[in-house]
């Protein structure tokens, strides 16, 4: 009799196994919708307005204005300042819809919003699938995700935030080209997160060193013929081509030239004193506690992590971090955390990736043990958030910090029990 042990089928290739391939998630889903679920019950209730000005996004303001004014663009010159008007792609979509469904702007742009959570939600899946790793150990991995504090948990509460959820889509495609060396849905994935955020052009370097340096073995010599020039050339395409849809309208840009060495200039003359800087490092820090960890605590050597294997998930870690960490606090305006999650999905890819290996030469029981399942405290408890979720301790970011560090310490110690 043949024993099922936890595993599923890989993405399916046609219409017949795609239903075959829906059957067989549906214990994902299960995680997946459990995880949402428990973020929409803890999370704060707001309207919309109420909710930007609840996670300090002011920024709304200008994104709102682009997609009220759908399908049409902003007449005004230099009405949107040129960082807000980059983002209009997802912004004019939302509008549209509004426009042509007669729902309201706030309907829309919650709807758009819950639909890239979904799709995001499907993309993970598939990604972890590639690995072949147990049910239980995904489930681990949509944890780390979903219930981190600074992934999901803002957009239910500001879902105008949703420039910040594109941009994790053009990651995940990304990543998934990645795995299956697919340099189209590599170049595909840098273009999709461009028309989100700016913060893809640093991940186009980091695709040029991976087809440079030939970090995957499996990519020929045609492929990186492709990716070297493509990784540079989709992103300018995707810049041409906002800033000839936003040249009516959009004004000059607010950042100072200096931005990207801001910390250091600010630092080197005395600006930053120690607190300002342990706070500002701390911020960068929080929403990866969790992946790291499960790294720090793991029983396999460091080595293990940092072999040529992952270096291509490091260095796409390092080209989201290292700018947030170049950023002055001043101009970062207690945002760290929030360009910094928008990698987090990097971490859980990397941590699939040798989970998996590490399961070739020990494969592990197809069912999960008690401790397994107390994984999900501190998952939970490490979400609450002190801005977005149940007040628990609102206005003392200080105790929301302690609490989420301590429950990433104990997820990591747990994490070297059960899974190792």
């Amino acid at each position: 009799m043949q024993v099922d042990s936890g595993r599923t089928p890989s993405a399916p290739n046609d219409l017949c196994s795609f239903f075959l391939y829906l059957q067989s998630t549906w214990r994902d889903w299960a995680c997946v919708a459990a995880m949402l679920f428990f973020l929409y019950l803890t999370n704060v209730r707001m309207d919309f307005d109420g909710g930007n000005k609840q996670v300090q996004f002011s920024d709304a303001r200008f994104y709102t204005a682009m997609a009220a004014v759908a399908p049409r663009l902003p007449d005004r010159p230099e009405s949107v300042l040129s960082q807000h008007a980059q983002r209009i792609v997802i912004h004019y979509c939302v509008g549209t819809l509004s426009h042509w469904t007669g729902l309201g702007l706030e309907q829309s742009y919650r709807i758009v919003s819950m639909a890239l959570v979904l799709g995001i939600a499907a993309g993970l899946i598939s990604l972890l699938l590639m690995n072949n790793l147990v049910l239980w150990k995904r489930a681990i991995l949509y944890g780390i995700f979903f219930l981190n504090p600074y992934t999901v948990r803002p957009f239910i509460l500001a879902p105008a935030m949703l420039a910040d959820l594109v941009c994790v889509s053009g990651v995940l495609c990304l990543l998934w080209g990645i795995q299956k060396i697919n340099v189209g849905w590599v170049l595909a994935g840098l273009a999709i997160g461009e028309l989100g955020r700016h913060n893809m052009a640093p991940l186009s370097i980091a695709i040029f060193l991976w087809g440079l340096l030939g970090l995957s073995p499996r990519l020929n010599k045609t492929q990186r013929t492709v990716v070297i020039p493509g990784s540079i050339g989709i992103m300018l395409l995707v810049h041409l081509f906002i800033l000839e849809l936003t040249r009516g309208f959009a004004g000059a840009s607010s950042d100072p030239p200096s931005i990207l060495l801001s910390l250091v200039v600010r630092t080197a003359t005395g600006q930053n004193d120690f607190k300002t800087l342990m706070e500002h490092f701390v911020r960068v820090g929080l929403p990866l506690s969790f992946m790291g960890t499960t790294i720090l605590f793991s029983k396999h050597p460091l080595k293990f992590w940092l072999g040529k294997d992952t270096w291509t998930y490091w260095l796409l870690l390092l080209a989201f971090v290292v700018p947030v960490i170049l950023l002055d606090p001043l101009l970062n305006q207690k945002s760290q955390t929030r360009y910094v999650a928008l990698g987090v999905l990097i971490g859980v890819a990397l941590v699939g990736r040798m989970w998996s290996k590490a399961d070739l030469s020990r494969p592990p029981p197809a069912k999960p043990n008690l401790m397994t399942y107390s994984l999900g405290i501190p998952l939970m408890v490490g979400s609450l958030h002190h801005l977005h979720a149940l007040n628990l301790w609102e206005g003392r970011p200080e105790v929301f910090t302690i609490i989420h560090v301590s429950m990433a310490l104990i997820f990591g110690l747990i994490c070297r029990r059960v899974v190792e």
